[in-house]
């Protein structure tokens, strides 16, 4: 399994909350109608916390402020990863459309990466 993070920051002149709000409401049903040509099997958003305390959390630890949002995603196969379909390329042309909406590429990141597991919860 072929796992992304991507760690977004939002434009400027996008509050936070219209940032969320575009990136669940519209981003998200893009990216669901999409999965199947890309190969995606599992998408998460996760939404920060935006209180004093983690703030002040990253501030003690000297971290630089935190993204916008984290988006996880999950893929089977590299070529899936790599959009080797026509159906494939213009899906991911749409999605780049989409981002430039929302997300301010130049400071984001995407890392890809496989995970080694250290504590696992049981059931």
């Amino acid at each position: 399994m072929i796992r992304a993070s991507f760690s977004m920051y939002r434009l400027d002149g996008l509050g936070p909350d219209e940032f969320r709000s575009y990136w669940f409401d519209v981003h998200a049903p893009l990216l669901r109608e999409l999965a199947p040509v890309l190969g995606l099997r599992r998408y998460v958003q996760l939404h920060p916390t935006l209180d004093d305390a983690a703030a002040g959390i990253a501030r003690v630890r000297g971290l630089a402020p935190s993204p916008d949002g984290v988006a996880e995603l999950w893929w089977d196969h590299l070529d899936d990863v790599l959009g080797t379909t026509p159906e494939a390329k213009a899906g991911y042309r749409r999605l780049m459309d989409d981002e430039r909406r929302f997300i301010d590429l130049s400071r984001s990141t995407l890392v890809f990466a496989t995970a080694r597991p250290i504590i696992q919860e049981t059931e």
